[in-house]
């Protein structure tokens, strides 16, 4: 039977991995599932997730003004060079 198993995840690695972490989060999530929600837990999700957007938004504060920058100098690269070519033909 083992064989069997071993058989079949042999060329699928990626099915292995997905079905194992599904396993393990459906076995972590069997004890929050059986208690109740405290204000603490809630209180530290909302905690958690708004401090990590406020990261997110902060560090995209910050490249964004540098990827248009990098982006407008490449298109006017590319636009004056075609404008040089279409003066050189003519």
């Amino acid at each position: 039977m083992i064989a069997k198993i071993k058989a079949f995840f042999k060329g699928r690695r990626l099915a292995l991995a997905a079905l194992m972490t599904a396993a393990f989060t459906a076995m972590t999530s069997l004890t929050v599932f059986g208690s109740t929600p405290t204000l603490d837990l809630q209180d530290a999700m909302r905690d958690g997730l708004s401090g990590l957007s406020g990261e997110v938004f902060g560090i995209i504060a910050i490249i964004l003004p540098i990827a248009l920058s990098i982006v407008g100098v490449v298109i006017a690269i590319k636009k004056g060079l075609s404008l040089v070519r279409g003066l050189v033909r003519g």
